[in-house]
């Protein structure tokens, strides 16, 4: 297996308290509106999510008025925010902040415990008999009924 290093140019970093959410939009006007954002509880990960218009998304979330907010908004007590030059550093960090914290809100990006790996040879000799199983009914019902 390879291992691939790629180093993500994090632009600036925010703390805040979800008391601080009034300043949003004042701190993480541009140029500090394309990043990453983790919702906290506590030292605990909720969701890690990433915007190019920040403050707009995490006000979405402390509001619970998304989707995947509704069900621990209130949980919500401070949240992190780390400045990425452009969308594509943004979904690096994003990536990788998930599969460091396993944020239980998170759906995807998360690691899979085991991989199926398929055998293709064998899935397709599966097939093949399985065919031929089919195509022996139909003969026989067309047999029954002629």
């Amino acid at each position: 297996m390879k291992k691939l290093t790629i180093e993500i140019e994090i632009l600036n970093k925010f703390s805040f308290n979800v008391k601080d959410a009034p300043n949003l939009r004042r701190i993480l006007a541009p140029p500090n509106n394309v990043g990453v954002y983790m919702l906290k509880k506590g030292e605990d990960v909720l969701y890690v999510g990433m915007s190019t218009i920040l403050s707009s998304r995490i006000s979405d979330h402390l509001r619970g008025s998304t989707e995947t907010s509704e069900a621990f908004y209130e949980e919500i007590d401070s949240f992190d925010v780390y400045i990425t030059e452009n969308n594509s550093y943004a979904d690096l960090l994003e990536t990788y902040l998930i599969m460091t914290h396993l944020p239980p809100y998170n759906t995807a990006k998360k690691p899979v415990d085991s991989i199926r790996l398929i055998d293709v040879e064998t899935e397709l000799i599966e097939i093949d008999e399985r065919i031929s199983d089919l195509l022996e009914h139909i003969r026989a019902l067309k047999d029954e009924y002629v």
